[in-house]
């Protein structure tokens, strides 16, 4: 017969000691994330400074997927935060009144994950920000390798690996502003 493990619970205070420990560890973390080393190192410090767990042990895997869920929760606030149409509070989340609960409602059907910050915040927001990568992301991110179209949009680049297509402009284009780098100028300043 095989036992069926608890699943893991994690307290307010777990939560936060796991946080601040992955803050310790981001300079050891690389481009690519923590490492599985990181998240067994997390699973001992738990253990060690948390004796009494609720539910399942808390090992490198539920350490590592607590921390996906994490910067998912993370990222569904920034998506609420720049949401026109809806304001952001620490404590009470999206706080949705009546008057406006229709719209959520339709917000909360097209993104899901949404619901839990109706009318509840994200106690871990300001600390989890520390390990979220700042780059841009949205419509008018220029990526090296696009192409600037004639519209202000972006293309991507064909061009064989390690080949650049960085715009250059020349001084007469610059005169007349039908540079690509003038239109870049205006597609990444909307």
């Amino acid at each position: 017969k095989q036992s069926q493990k608890s699943p893991t619970s994690w307290t307010e205070e777990e939560e936060t000691f796991f946080i601040d420990f992955l803050i310790s560890e981001v300079a050891s973390s690389g481009d690519g994330g923590f490492k599985k080393i990181t998240f067994q190192e997390a699973a001992k410090h738990l253990k060690a400074k948390f004796l009494q767990q609720v539910g399942g042990e808390k090992t490198a895997a539920s350490c590592q997927s607590k921390f996906q869920g994490l910067k998912k929760s993370y990222n569904v606030v920034i998506d609420i935060r720049n949401t026109s149409g809806f304001t952001w509070s620490d404590k009470n989340g999206a706080g949705i009144a009546l008057k406006n609960n229709d719209v959520w409602d339709k917000y909360a059907r097209k993104f899901p994950a949404v619901r839990l910050f109706k009318n509840k915040g994200f106690i871990h927001f300001h600390t989890m920000e520390q390990l979220m990568p700042s780059t841009g992301k949205g419509d008018y991110v220029f990526h090296p390798g696009q192409q600037v179209t004639q519209d202000g949009g972006t293309a991507t680049s064909t061009q064989p690996h390690g080949q650049s297509n960085v715009p250059t402009t020349s001084l007469s284009e610059s005169a007349t502003g039908s540079s690509t780098q003038s239109q870049l100028a205006l597609c990444c300043c909307r």
